[in-house]
């Protein structure tokens, strides 16, 4: 800590309000399955309504980067100290970077570790 190359570690949770259209999406889900048998909407749905698929969904990312880009500019910026946001893949990753990157508030970039050996 003293050469600064290690820095103490400040974690916050953030709640990012989100309004979910159970109608709207109930009505592109019955669209995008004509044709399909009801046993294979459902294992469609409990495929894709996992939390995992769920933080993925590119309208949460883009309410998220905007939440971290006004919080980060708001209690951090020119105070020398950085934030870390972690992500479920490398696409979402670069999802948050696009939109990071779109509103312009906050400086970023990637790092990906390299995968873990079996």
């Amino acid at each position: 800590m003293e050469d600064k190359a290690v820095v103490p570690l400040l974690y916050e949770a953030r709640d990012v309000p989100q309004k979910v259209d159970r109608n709207a999406i109930d009505s592109w889900f019955e669209k995008i399955t004509l044709g399909l048998t009801d046993d294979q909407k459902a294992d469609l749905k409990r495929k894709f309504s996992t939390e995992r698929q769920l933080n993925k969904a590119t309208q949460k990312i883009r309410v998220i980067a905007w939440d971290v880009g006004l919080h980060y500019m708001a209690a951090y910026q020119g105070t020398g100290l950085k934030g870390q946001l972690v992500t479920p893949d490398k696409e979402t990753s670069l999802q948050y970077k696009d939109f990071l990157d779109e509103f312009g508030m906050v400086s970023s970039e990637i790092l990906i570790s390299a995968p873990s050996a079996p």
